[in-house]
């Protein structure tokens, strides 16, 4: 159902490759605006990219980049957030808001860019 007449890996492959790539850009600026030397951004970022690479392709590393990109994805997001709430206090301004929502919307794309991996694991070779 969710496969190219070509033989290729779908459509559901392609967008949840896009989701992963998205993740990638968002920790890659989030590394760039807040601080160059968070190594470990840039870490997951290429994890996420060859996740999303093997998607393309459905390669068995491309799921398994897949599923071990998003715990790490969806730790950072929610250590992000505890820290960030944590020094914003009990009320926040408008740009520290928006930033939880986007810390919020990194976890959300992560887990389901992995789930739909994962539903789709029998189309990777």
């Amino acid at each position: 159902m969710g496969e190219d007449k070509g033989g290729g890996p779908g459509r559901i492959l392609l967008a949840s490759s896009a989701l992963h790539l998205i993740a990638a850009a968002y920790l890659i600026a989030m590394a760039i605006f807040l601080d160059r030397t968070m190594f470990h951004l840039y870490a997951i970022s290429a994890l996420l990219i060859a996740a999303a690479v093997g998607g393309l392709r459905a390669w068995r590393w491309g799921l398994w980049a897949s599923l071990s990109a998003a715990p790490l994805t969806l730790t950072l997001a929610i250590a992000a957030l505890y820290y960030s709430i944590a020094l914003s206090g009990p009320a926040p301004d408008a740009a520290t808001m928006a930033f939880h929502a986007s810390l919020l919307g990194l976890a959300a794309v992560s887990a389901i860019a992995a789930s739909i991996f994962l539903a789709k694991r029998d189309h990777f070779k």
